[in-house]
């Protein structure tokens, strides 16, 4: 599969120009539920670390809740995608949009997300060219998701707030083109959970109305032996965060059936009438 790299100047660029342009939506032929894609820090301090992130994303598309919620969506279908940012300054689409509909396209999805290889090259953190490759990969891709998601993966071992202003316009213009929900994980945050969070939520997360984006932060131990239960709780915030906007995408059956009920009182009544 061909690598497609974006320098954080040209993924800028492409988020900018996604903003003004009317027409690309209208290239989009092939309607799902939800279009994913999900961003990795490349620049994690160990390769079992960034295996421990790709790991929590694979077995999101295996757990069978998953598999019902996409078969259960008005297409029966999602796109999803895998980008890799923070690697030597530039972002790298590992795994294009893939459009998922069965229970073997979700796992063959999974198996190609842990067969993804960590080239970490250095280079400084870049959550705005990030979030603009991620824009303009679900700008340029053929699907038409009812949701369109970033959701962003990061090792936060040795965090610092990198270029807020940048990364917060990044953010913005990504939500007023072509992205709906913003959502991320981070770990390895103890001892600054709370600066975590408040620069992911003034900057980095966000959604257009009627969605909602949020960051999971967990304060696991920045180097050592991680205890099970950081563990556990790194796994399930990815595969909460990577999950909720495709499940909220799909109505509840309760919710269906109550308009289905209802269009048969009015068809009853008119009948009547």
């Amino acid at each position: 599969m061909t690598k497609r790299i974006f320098s954080t100047s040209r993924a800028t660029l492409l988020c900018a120009s996604i903003a003004c342009s009317l027409g690309i939506g209208s290239l989009k032929a092939i309607n799902v539920d939800s279009e994913i894609v999900i961003l990795v820090d490349a620049q994690t301090s160990s390769l079992s670390d960034f295996d421990l992130i790709l790991d929590g994303v694979a077995r999101t598309f295996e757990q069978q809740s998953f598999i019902d919620t996409v078969a259960a969506g008005a297409n029966g279908s999602i796109a999803a995608s895998l980008v890799l940012f923070n690697n030597g300054n530039t972002q790298t689409i590992e795994i294009a949009a893939t459009q998922l509909s069965s229970a073997a396209d979700l796992q063959n999805f999974a198996t190609s997300v842990r067969n993804v290889t960590r080239s970490n090259q250095g280079g400084n953190v870049d959550y705005a060219g990030a979030i603009a490759a991620g824009a303009a990969e679900i700008a340029s891709s053929a699907f038409e998701g009812t949701v369109r998601q970033l959701t962003l993966i990061d090792d936060g071992t040795g965090f610092f707030e990198a270029n807020p202003s940048s990364t917060r316009a990044a953010r913005d213009t990504a939500l007023a083109s072509s992205v709906d929900v913003i959502n991320s994980v981070v770990f390895d945050a103890e001892f600054q959970e709370q600066r975590v969070t408040d620069f992911y939520e003034e900057n980095i997360v966000g959604a257009v109305s009627g969605a909602n984006g949020t960051v999971a932060v967990i304060g696991s131990p920045q180097g050592g032996t991680r205890p099970q239960a950081a563990l556990d709780a790194i796994e399930e915030s990815i595969q909460t965060q990577l999950a909720s906007p495709t499940t909220n995408a799909v109505p509840e059956p309760s919710s269906a059936l109550y308009l289905l009920t209802m269009a048969g009182v009015i068809l009853f009544r008119r009948k009547r009438a």
